[in-house]
């Protein structure tokens, strides 16, 4: 887990066999997902190792053949087999060998088969290759070989053959000419094929400060949050090139391209992040978060390339909000000396009282209405006021506690509020 990799290797073991021991099978198998690190979002299955033309990643695991031998003199057989499936394609294929020798007589066959399909547009290449000889040791040798050769691909159909007779060798294509090529797909085939429904392709999740969440009028979800530990996830299941909030750009990602349409470059997809209007951008901080994403789909080319090693690139594929930073706890901020000149006199401010009243304040004396205040504190119906605003906002009961309040008013009150009756 700390090299993020989940491993999985299969081995036969030397004991094993097929119908009769005489028949001997090893090979391996391998399982690999990468889901942190500089391979994040790659994989590989693979039976039995890979195509030989294929360069293999260095952080792809090494996979032995699974290969079958069986030795019933004096007839011998060989087979080997393999596949794969990467990100960007599939590949597949194997080989077959029989051998005879029986005194001066020996004969043999071998035939080969690598085949690899990608993904939309769809494409294949495939090769075959079918060897026959004999040889004969009397007072001379007698050796004869011939050898075929098929290599097809497509769409379109297109294959080129090769037939080998030592003294005479002849070649010659067929179907559509030219090298292997494919036809871009267009928008439509490549997001219908790949693509998710427009309400998907963001995934939006409060993972930190969440604190209650309530259903309003409309069925809709109100979450109350923690502003201070508050935190938004944004997933997109599609790369973008820019994140930008409320129209202004904070973040620039890596080019990328829609392989299966034949490479074309994206530069206008963006993530938009937008609040409401009683905040500004001021009050959120954005963090770009990306993700590797298979070149088969987001690469330069609709060409799969099985020589090459990068299978992945590290594309901009979300944000994650959170509250700028505020004034750390306990620091306070400046305060100029004239402020502490003269006092603004607030009308019916409790302690600056002038001209008529115009409330009607309970005019019990002091004592009273600080009984008041204290028997309310603690009165049943307060508290179940406060338990109802507790239960909206998440927070336990039990954090709020008035007791201690009512109990030593004067602690917690300049002076005594005012009233109303």
């Amino acid at each position: 887990p700390a090299q993020g990799v989940l491993p999985i290797d299969g081995l036969l073991t030397e004991n094993s066999y097929l119908l009769t021991p005489e028949c001997r099978l090893t090979g391996g198998f391998a399982f690999y997902s990468w889901y942190d690190g500089p391979n994040a979002g790659d994989f590989v299955v693979s039976l039995g190792g890979y195509n030989p033309r294929f360069n293999k990643p260095a952080h792809y695991p090494e996979v032995a053949r699974l290969a079958l031998s069986l030795n019933m003199s004096p007839v011998k057989f060989k087979g080997e087999l393999y596949t794969a499936l990467i990100p960007s394609c599939i590949m597949t294929g194997g080989k077959f060998e029989a051998s005879l020798e029986a005194g001066n007589v020996s004969a043999w066959f071998t035939a080969t088969m690598d085949f690899i399909i990608s993904w939309l547009p769809f494409f294949y290449d495939a090769r075959f290759s079918v060897t026959v000889g004999m040889r004969v040791d009397l007072l001379f040798a007698l050796e004869a070989e011939i050898s075929a050769d098929l290599h097809v691909w497509g769409p379109e159909f297109t294959g080129r053959a090769k037939v080998d007779l030592k003294v005479y060798t002849a070649s010659f294509d067929f179907g559509a000419a030219g090298e292997p090529s494919q036809e871009p797909a267009g928008w439509s085939t490549f997001s219908r094929t790949f693509l998710p429904k427009r309400s998907d392709i963001l995934n939006l999740q409060i993972t930190k400060g969440q604190l209650a969440e309530h259903k309003n009028s409309n069925g809709q979800s109100v979450f109350v949050v923690d502003p201070d530990e508050f935190e938004l996830s944004i997933d997109s299941q599609l790369p973008v090139n820019t994140i930008t909030m409320d129209g202004e750009t904070t973040h620039t990602g890596n080019n990328f391209a829609i392989a299966p349409m034949g490479g074309v470059s994206v530069t206008d997809w963006n993530l938009d992040v937008k609040y409401g209007s009683s905040l500004s951008s001021a009050s959120f901080a954005i963090s770009p978060v990306t993700k590797k994403m298979s070149l088969a789909l987001w690469g330069d080319s609709q060409s799969p390339n099985i020589r090459s090693k990068e299978r992945v690139r590290s594309l901009l594929s979300g944000a994650l909000v959170t509250p700028s930073s505020g004034i750390p706890p306990g620091f306070t901020e400046p305060v100029a000396l004239s402020e502490f000149l003269s006092q603004d006199v607030v009308e019916n401010d409790p302690y600056w009282q002038f001209g008529a009243w115009d409330k009607n304040w309970d005019s019990t004396d002091h004592t009273a209405r600080q009984g008041r205040i204290e028997d309310t504190l603690t009165a049943a119906g307060a508290a179940g006021q406060r338990d109802a605003v507790c239960d909206f906002f998440g927070v336990p009961k039990d954090q709020i506690q008035v007791d201690s309040i009512a109990g030593d008013l004067a602690s917690n009150f300049i002076g005594v509020p005012q009233i109303l009756q």
